[in-house]
């Protein structure tokens, strides 16, 4: 299957609201993505909201890494 990603990878980088849109709009015409991994991002309230939208209409990812995430604006409050 060339030319189609299966693996991404912003484990440990700076995610920010408008990398957060992108990725979700991805997600949503996602037709190869299998293996996502966002691990050690810090996502506010309505980015994690947004992202979970987003992975419930893709199809095709298997793998969801999420280690080290913090969700949320609370953040361990």
């Amino acid at each position: 299957r060339k030319g189609r990603i299966e693996k991404l990878s912003f484990g440990n980088n700076d995610i920010t609201a408008t990398t957060t849109k992108r990725i979700c709009a991805a997600l949503k015409k996602n037709a190869s993505l299998r293996r996502l991994d966002i691990s050690g991002a810090e996502f506010d309230d309505g980015s994690a909201a947004e992202l979970a939208g987003a992975l419930q209409s893709d199809t095709v990812l298997e793998e969801l890494e999420l280690s080290d995430c913090f969700m949320g604006d609370a953040r361990g409050a």
